[in-house]
């Protein structure tokens, strides 16, 4: 509908590029229906994954961190509809801007062979164009809301996964607690770091091309929108315009949350006192430094999502913690003084960083550098 009518008005510029805008928006919504009928199994997994994730953890402090996201994503769904079904407004556009180049309609858009010039034609085109804009919205807010809902999820386990360190220093710091329940939420805490990879490297797929489609696609409708606006200020392509800045900034500040979420990972991996673990358990978080599996990355939301740093940075307070005194380590302590008040800490770090000693597996390494630790 949309070609046949650029077609026959390449005559005017206005025309031709708001057809272009509604063209790349209305091929947005047709790639989205199809990716959703083709990965359909894959969407549900997904979907049934994030369900199931409430499941893994045993806290109230966790399960009502679940709850408080839960209610989140209610809220957003809302508000997405909300927005999304508001743009039907768009369609008494041509009761206040009557545009005889478009028939008087709200998208230039025909159909083919038949023009609207009569009065049951153009209802007849106007019903069609409002069923196609409710479909393209409903598949829209479907895709958009799985994903939203994905990279929340994550975000949760997350932080999910710093509320079970910081339970884990308590239990070091405590006395009363007995080491198999320390070692019992070591394990935990790897399993659940491990779990979280697996879920975003599951996200990250399904991701991919659907970001790269919404990117592509709305930077199409912008740029289109935008020679239109040129010319004329108070154009009906106002709407297609907001509508894709609206979906890319959406898009981006829950990516950006996602960033900034791990990004704090590794404040609560420093805070743990793992000098007063016994020595099995030094070698479970010796594994959790080593073995941190390869990064994970989301790519599509303009940055790229790192989640090794939260327990491969620590790996240089495992190496210092084989060969420094232990009235240094204690007086020294990562999270505390250390790091980020020491300048002594901070200057060994560099050093090893710069020498390439940085890892768990370098203790002799760096006794053999540093005098003080023999």
């Amino acid at each position: 509908m949309d070609l046949s009518f650029m077609l026959q008005h390449t005559d005017s510029f206005n025309l031709v590029f708001e057809g272009i805008s509604v063209l790349v928006a209305g091929l947005d919504a047709w790639f989205g229906l199809v990716e959703i009928i083709v990965n359909r199994k894959a969407w549900v997994a997904l979907m049934k994954d994030v369900s199931s994730r409430r499941s893994m953890y045993k806290s109230a402090k966790i399960s009502a961190l679940f709850d408080e996201y839960y209610e989140r994503n209610i809220m957003f769904c809302k508000f997405l509809y909300g927005v999304y079904m508001s743009t039907f407004s768009y369609f008494l556009l041509p009761a206040i801007l009557p545009d005889p180049g478009k028939y008087n309609l709200p998208i230039p858009a025909t159909i083919p062979h038949l023009v609207p010039d009569t009065n049951k034609l153009y209802w007849i085109t106007f019903l069609i164009q409002l069923l196609m804009v409710g479909i393209a919205q409903h598949v829209l807010i479907a895709q958009c809301s799985s994903l939203i809902i994905g990279i929340m999820s994550a975000c949760c386990q997350i932080r999910a996964l710093k509320i079970k360190l910081e339970d884990l220093n308590e239990q070091i710091k405590d006395p009363a607690v007995k080491p198999g329940t320390v070692h019992e939420s070591l394990g935990e805490i790897i399993y659940l770091h491990a779990s979280t990879k697996d879920y975003i490297r599951l996200l990250q797929r399904k991701a991919a091309i659907v970001y790269l489609s919404v990117f592509v696609t709305c930077g199409g409708i912008v740029c289109s929108c935008l020679n239109v606006i040129a010319e004329d200020l108070f154009n009906s392509a106002n709407a297609l315009m907001l509508a894709g800045t609206f979906s890319v900034l959406v898009h981006c500040f829950f990516g950006n949350t996602l960033l900034i979420e791990n990004d704090s990972l590794p404040d609560a991996i420093y805070a743990i006192d793992w000098y007063k673990l016994p020595l099995a358990d030094q070698k479970a978080f010796k594994f959790l430094l080593a073995n941190a599996q390869p990064d994970a990355a989301l790519h599509g939301i303009l940055m790229p999502l790192n989640m090794a740093p939260g327990v491969a940075t620590p790996g240089v307070a495992s190496a210092l913690g084989k060969v420094l005194p232990g009235d240094i380590n204690r007086t020294i302590r990562l999270g505390q003084y250390g790091y980020q008040n020491s300048w002594f800490l901070k200057l060994i770090m560099k050093m090893a960083i710069l020498t390439g000693l940085a890892t768990p597996g370098v203790a002799s390494g760096l006794g053999k550098v540093l005098p003080w630790g023999h």
